[in-house]
Parts: structure tokens; C-alpha cells; sequence
């Protein structure tokens, strides 16, 4: 191969790289970033720049092995756990991420009242969020806090 298009080959290698930074996708970073490594794996190849081969064919298996990892992953398990007023646990859930709450809604203190409904939402049995709202007489519940 002619210097010049092996100079392209690494040119080609480089701006795929520097895309894959670009992107605001994980895997479509990896999937650039694992065909600008392998590209300039070539390249290196090319030129006999051997550690540059080493380097990128490192980072191709990198790239593979995050790949592996994030299109594996199991599916998430989503639910929701009914609460008593008097559970110890939603207080201290509700005292510990207070600015958060407060952050996203102004003004909420937890009180607990007979018709409310309280729920954790559930991921993979960690709660991953908190719904209280107000059940009303035509059967419908207002909703007094959604956070997750």
C-alpha cells in the first residue's frame, strides 16, 4: 500500500476516535470508538509502528469487553411496595433526600393521613422512588409527591 492512502488509513483512524468522544450514547461511543481503534490498529500496521498496534488492539478489546457488558445486561425488575404511615423506613427516606425533594417540589413535608397512598417504585427490589398522593371520593388519587 502507497504511503499516502495508509496516511488516509490513519486519518480515518483518528476521526473516528475523536467522533466516538463526541457522542452521547455509551454504545454508540463504544462502537465508533472500538472501529477508530481497530482502524488505527491497521494503520499501525501499515507503518510498522508496532506499539501503536499494541496500544489500539488493547483498546479494541476494552471496547469489546464494555460492548459485552452493556448489550448482556439483564433485564430490570420494576415494582411498587405499598407503605403503612407509620413506616419508619419512608420517614427516613423522606429526611434523607429532603433538599432533593425540596429541589424538585417546593413547599412538600411529608404528613401522614389516613387517605393518602404511599408506594416505593421499586428497581430490582432498591427503592428507585417515592409516590404519595391524596385518594379522593370520586375514586381518583391527587398527587402530592413523585419523586424518583
Amino acid at each position: 500500500m502507497s504511503p499516502a492512502a495508509a496516511e488516509l488509513v490513519g486519518y480515518l483512524g483518528s476521526a473516528l476516535i475523536v467522533l466516538s468522544l463526541t457522542r452521547t450514547s455509551i454504545l454508540q461511543l463504544r462502537l465508533v470508538g472500538l472501529a477508530g481503534s481497530f482502524t488505527f490498529a491497521v494503520y499501525g500496521l501499515l507503518i510498522q509502528a508496532y506499539p501503536i498496534v499494541i496500544v489500539n488492539v488493547v483498546i479494541v478489546m476494552v471496547h469489546l469487553f464494555f460492548l459485552q457488558k452493556l448489550l448482556s445486561k439483564k433485564k430490570e425488575f420494576f415494582t411498587t411496595l405499598e407503605l403503612n404511615a407509620d413506616s419508619r423506613y419512608l420517614a427516613h427516606f423522606v429526611r434523607f433526600h429532603e433538599t432533593d425533594i425540596e429541589n424538585h417540589q417546593p413547599g412538600f413535608s411529608y404528613e401522614p393521613r389516613d387517605n393518602q397512598v404511599r408506594a416505593f417504585i421499586l428497581r430490582d427490589m432498591v427503592p428507585a422512588g417515592l409516590f404519595i398522593g391524596r385518594a379522593c371520593d370520586d375514586g381518583s388519587v391527587q398527587v402530592e409527591l413523585y419523586y424518583v
